[in-house]
């Protein structure tokens, strides 16, 4: 199935329309800002994961975000050393503008991060968490 078939697919059978496109569109950003957050930092991990972000831009319950989406991943290629948190911040920025709503700055991002990166590996398993 093509992604523009699952969207359609969807769109028929979501009897709530826009309230379900709605809460999906704002689950799957989490989603993706948090997967952006845990990813580590080597290039071909953060190239992997982008790559999985880029299918899920595919079937973006909201057909007018799916293709302004692929069209900004088209025009700025993702780029390892900008990190794919920047990168996500970016383009979630260029998706909300594009649809009238709020762009945010970066202090946005911290809501997905609950682990302190500067635990030690060995830490982070016991939980090391941030306070408060």
């Amino acid at each position: 199935m093509k992604p523009e078939e699952i969207i359609q697919w969807y769109n028929e059978r979501s009897g709530l329309g826009e309230i379900m496109r709605k809460d999906v569109g704002n689950a799957l950003w989490n989603y993706l800002h948090t997967l952006a957050e845990w990813t580590p930092p080597e290039p071909a991990r953060q190239n992997q994961v982008f790559e999985v972000v880029k299918k899920n831009v595919e079937v973006f319950p909201c057909q007018k975000c799916a293709k302004h989406g692929l069209e900004y991943i088209e025009k700025h290629p993702f780029d390892p050393e900008i990190g794919l948190k920047d990168y996500l911040w970016e383009f979630h920025n260029f998706i909300n503008n594009g649809l009238g709503k709020k762009v945010y700055g970066r202090d946005i991002l911290k809501q997905y991060s609950v682990v302190d990166h500067e635990c030690e590996a060995n830490e982070l398993i016991k939980g090391c968490v941030q306070e408060g």
